[in-house]
């Protein structure tokens, strides 16, 4: 089953600070992920998937089909 970010974060029971703490970035940029202003790069969602204790990436609902087709021009691609 997949939850939004801010579903997932109020779920473990963390405010924006604490979550974004152990997240590593500033409140205010989880925010604008949660209100999907902003979308996170692939570094940083290991790191949300790591804070909040997800089997994967594939648990957070993305709001649209551009938020994830943005998110995975964001995969490191090879140089071969």
């Amino acid at each position: 089953m997949r939850a939004t970010l801010r579903a997932i974060r109020e779920n473990r029971n963390m405010s924006v600070e604490e979550a974004a703490k152990k997240i590593g970035i500033p409140p205010n940029r989880l925010i604008g992920f949660e209100e999907h202003r902003n979308v996170p790069g692939i570094p940083t969602i290991l790191k949300i998937v790591e804070a909040y204790k997800l089997n994967s990436y594939d648990d957070i609902l993305f709001n649209s089909r551009n938020e994830i087709i943005r998110m995975h021009q964001s995969w490191p691609r090879n140089k071969y």
